[in-house]
């Protein structure tokens, strides 16, 4: 059985302008400090696996290489902290084109996730199996499952977006689990370049893991996922341009993240906000000042 406890990865006037000046130096300051405890990857690292053997009542393989592989470097090496979702709480249906999505959470991290999906063929969390998603999925197991579709035998005319993940605050990694993101180039297409791609913050496209989908019982045997040198707020899965009908279907997902790293509350962001303005203001007076005092700009 799922254990929960899998995903508890969480360890451990000028009196009004000096108040906003020393609050801005103290964000300054704290900030590289709080960024130092962590060491990331010189660039960027990308993660996949096909557990061979597994478990579909897994949502996500504990005992996989990808997981295993992703946890340990983001936990150990990277001293990132790690959290996850298993999608059986989201509700069944369909989000597609809905602007408030589904929201993630990820265990005891605190950090959430909104889910949105602008497919143009269907985007739903279902359960069960289904033969162009999950052939041996359990009647009880929920998944994500995005689709795009093109007119027959005719590539994309633009790039399209199967997913977004937009975070409540910037991680350094994700990584999805049990997933079949990846279809060899589009519904019987062979290998062309052209299969499932992710973005970082619109970013360069990275490319996911391309199997042939013949070549494995079920796409609920693969994972991937990146650890990034920079932070990111946001990921998108995307077939690129050119490329045919395709879909993605997802069970799980862990995100990496630096418990440490400044988030600024919205007090706090304002306060940020109203000791610039007051500065500015400030400046502004002084320089009108100069301009009307006699002997300004004589020698």
């Amino acid at each position: 059985m799922f254990n929960p406890s899998l995903f508890n990865f969480a360890h451990p006037g000028r009196r009004s302008l000096a108040v906003a000046v020393a609050g801005t130096l103290a964000l300054s300051v704290a900030a590289p400090n709080a960024w130092a405890v962590v060491t990331l990857p010189s660039s960027l690292v990308t993660y996949y696996g096909i557990e061979t053997p597994y478990d579909p009542t897994q949502p996500i393989h504990p005992g996989g290489t990808a997981y295993f592989q992703f946890q340990t470097a983001a936990d150990l090496q990277y001293g990132l902290t790690v959290g996850g979702n298993i999608f059986n709480t989201l509700p069944l249906g369909s989000f597609q084109g809905s602007a408030t999505g589904l929201t993630l959470g990820f265990g005891s991290t605190g950090v959430t996730a909104r889910m949105t999906s602008s497919a143009t063929q269907f985007a739903k969390v279902q359960s069960g199996p289904d033969p162009t998603a999950f052939v041996d999925a359990p009647a009880n197991s929920r998944y994500v499952h995005v689709g795009s579709a093109f007119a027959p035998g005719l590539p994309a005319l633009q790039e399209t977006t199967l997913l977004t993940l937009q975070f409540s605050r910037p991680i350094y990694g994700f990584s999805f689990q049990g997933a079949g993101i990846s279809d060899y180039g589009g519904s019987g297409v062979a290998a062309t370049g052209l299969a499932q791609k992710v973005r970082l913050d619109g970013g360069a496209a990275i490319d996911v893991v391309n199997v042939d989908p013949g070549s494995i019982f079920s796409p609920m045997q693969m994972s991937f996922g990146v650890i990034s040198p920079q932070a990111f707020s946001s990921v998108s899965l995307v077939l690129p341009q050119n490329s045919h009908s395709d879909n993605a279907a997802i069970r799980g997902m862990l995100i990496a993240y630096d418990p440490l790293s400044p988030v600024p509350e919205p007090g706090t962001a304002g306060l940020l906000l109203a000791g610039m303005a007051a500065i500015a203001a400030v400046a502004r007076r002084r320089g009108q000042r100069m301009q009307t005092e006699p002997g300004f700009g004589s020698l």
